[in-house]
């Protein structure tokens, strides 16, 4: 999410599925600056697809936007916090120098 601590955005959005049957797995990524809204001519910050999200307060939203963009049903979805990246690699980096 952005480093906004009072209004964060969607940074990276990425459709993932796999398939068992064939051992195959596929990730879209999905620009955040792609335009989710249904009027062009008034098209603005807000109507793009990181700004769905809104802080996590609407998460269906997100979910509903994807969908409409590629025709995929969502079944489930992660929501991962860049604090938590950044908190996984700080970890690392002590454990190799201990």
């Amino acid at each position: 999410s952005g480093c906004y601590e009072d209004y964060k955005l969607a940074d990276t959005i990425m459709l993932c599925s796999y398939d068992p049957k064939v051992q195959k797995a596929s990730v879209l990524s999905i620009p955040r600056d792609t335009y989710v809204g249904k009027n062009k001519e008034k098209a603005s910050a807000s109507y793009k697809i990181n700004a769905v999200y809104r802080n996590g307060e609407n998460i269906a939203g997100m979910v509903k936007s994807v969908e409409n963009l590629t025709g995929i049903e969502i079944d489930n979805y992660i929501i991962i916090d860049t604090i938590i990246i950044y908190q996984l690699l700080l970890l690392q980096i002590l454990i190799e120098i201990s």
